[in-house]
C-alpha cells in the first residue's frame, strides 16, 4: 500500500509542477504591454540590440522621422527613446474594432542588460534607422601587487 501511495504522491507532485509551469508561462505571455497607445497617439518602435564585450549596440526602426525629431536619454542602466513623426500615420481599422486611429510619435523605455558609460554614448541616424553605441562601464580594475 505504501508503494502505491508513493507513486500517487509522485504523480500528484508531477502534475502540480506542470500546472505551475503552465500558469507561469501564460502569465509571462500576457505580462508584456501593448506596443501602441492610441490615447497618447504613440507607437513603440521596433528595436534590437547586440551585446559585445565592450559595448551594447542598439538599433531602432524610426520611419517617417527626421534626425532633429529624435530624443535619447540615457542613464547607467536605462535608455528612453522618443521621436516625433513628420506626418501622422492613420489607420481606419485598428485591432478588432472598426475605429480611426492616428499615431504621431514613437516612444520606448528600455532596460539595458549591462551598466553603460552614459557620458560616452554615440548615435547615428540614417534612412530611418537609429543606431546607438553604448560603451560598457568598466567595473573591473587590475590591482598591482606589491
Amino acid at each position: 500500500m505504501t508503494e502505491k501511495k508513493r507513486l500517487i504522491d509522485r504523480m500528484r507532485d508531477f502534475f502540480t509542477d506542470i500546472e505551475k509551469d503552465i500558469f507561469v508561462a501564460i502569465g509571462e505571455m500576457f505580462e508584456e504591454r501593448c506596443s501602441w497607445d492610441p490615447e497618447e497617439c504613440c507607437l513603440e518602435p521596433l528595436t534590437n540590440y547586440i551585446e559585445t564585450e565592450d559595448e551594447i549596440i542598439l538599433t531602432a526602426d524610426l520611419p517617417y522621422v527626421k534626425k532633429d525629431n529624435v530624443d535619447i536619454h540615457v542613464t547607467d542602466d536605462m535608455i528612453d527613446l522618443q521621436a516625433t513623426l513628420d506626418q501622422p500615420v492613420h489607420f481606419k481599422q485598428w485591432g478588432t474594432l472598426m475605429r480611426k486611429t492616428e499615431f504621431c510619435k514613437f516612444h520606448k523605455h528600455i532596460k539595458l542588460p549591462s551598466i553603460v558609460d552614459a557620458e560616452n554614448v554615440s548615435a547615428t541616424f540614417k534612412g530611418g534607422i537609429l543606431e546607438i553605441h553604448l560603451p560598457k562601464k568598466v567595473t573591473r580594475l587590475k590591482i598591482k601587487i606589491e
